[in-house]
């Protein structure tokens, strides 16, 4: 039998963000979501005005939702990836949104009278499966050849990390939070696992304030596992959106817009590039893994045949502090540096 190959696009996310949220008829999500990120609470639609820009080439995918309310121009990204790059992004397609701004208002910018711009707030929301902060702040700063302090030229990007409750709800979501905080390495001072703890709090809250966000992500999740449960991709997603609506999950936009929906999810990549892009992404983590374990194993020997922890952190190019801890683990008495 001859294979079928089935097109997906792994950042199916993106296109379904912008159906939410990126359409006049849909100005009350953005509403509720813009409302949710701000603790404000607008009720008139009309007050807010859709700018995104349709023809920015430089991002592949139509991930973005620009608009004006009260004088603040806002821009949201939707990534499936963790991206350290997106305030360079960002302050791209801002002088983009700001040249449409002053072309539409016919403001300008050679004279002498100083024009007014709305205040940019920009907004990236993160729902991959790699593990990230909660709310982090990318600067532009950080790319920089030659480190800046002065301040003085600085674009940031604000990170929302949505992924971090499950659709069976936040008691799970914040007993799965406490386990991922057991396994990672011990933080260097209380306060940093209480600011994440506060972070997660902050995105469950969010979610909790925006429905419309909270069940796109309900969504997103179940077609992330029924994908990880089968090889049959369009099925996948057909099953994870009928069971949606059964379950009143976006209910009225998925029987309006199924097969948009169906269509936007199955695209771009086909199922065997997707699959060998796991299974590369696995062999480098083993590959990593491997590499790790070579290094402790290296350690162990030097320090059971006597050599001195500074020795083997100058000799082998190894951080002391990991050399310490290998010791440690090991039960050896530290030998006196000659």
């Amino acid at each position: 039998m001859k294979d079928t190959e089935i097109n997906i696009n792994f950042q199916y996310k993106d296109r379904l963000f912008r159906l939410l949220f990126g359409r006049e008829e849909y100005k009350e999500n953005v509403l509720d979501l813009y409302n949710a990120l701000n603790d404000s609470d607008y009720k008139d639609v009309s007050e807010l005005e859709l700018f995104t820009i349709e023809d920015v080439i430089y991002i592949k995918m139509k991930n973005d939702v620009a608009f004006i309310l009260d004088s603040y121009l806002s821009l949201w990204e939707q990534q499936s990836t963790d991206n350290p790059n997106m305030p360079v992004r960002g302050l791209m397609y801002f002088g983009k949104l700001y040249s449409k701004y002053i072309k539409s208002r016919k403001l300008n910018i050679y004279g002498t009278k100083q024009i007014m711009l709305p205040t940019p707030r920009y907004v990236v929301l993160y729902n991959g499966a790699k593990d990230a902060a909660p709310i982090k702040t990318l600067r532009l700063s950080d790319s920089f050849i030659y480190p800046d302090k002065s301040g003085d030229f600085e674009w940031t990007a604000t990170v929302y990390n949505l992924s971090l409750r499950t659709p069976d709800g936040y008691k799970e979501a914040s007993y799965e939070s406490q386990k991922l905080f057991e396994t990672q390495s011990t933080f260097a001072d209380s306060r940093d696992k209480d600011h994440m703890i506060q972070g997660e709090m902050q995105i469950l809250n969010l979610r909790n304030k925006c429905r419309v966000l909270d069940e796109y992500m309900i969504l997103v999740e179940r077609i992330r596992n029924y994908i990880a449960e089968t090889n049959d991709i369009s099925k996948a997603v057909d099953t994870a959106v009928v069971s949606c609506i059964k379950d009143g999950i976006l209910a009225e936009f998925l029987n309006a817009h199924r097969s948009e929906v169906l269509d936007v999810c199955i695209t771009e990549f086909d199922e065997k590039t997707f699959i060998e892009g796991i299974k590369e992404e696995g062999r480098e983590e083993g590959r990593k893994e491997g590499m790790k374990k070579k290094e402790k194993d290296l350690v162990s020997k030097m320090l059971s045949n006597g050599k001195t922890p500074s020795s083997i952190s100058d000799f082998c190019d190894i951080p002391l502090d990991y050399v310490l801890e290998v010791q440690k683990e090991m039960g050896l008495a530290s030998p006196s540096d000659k």
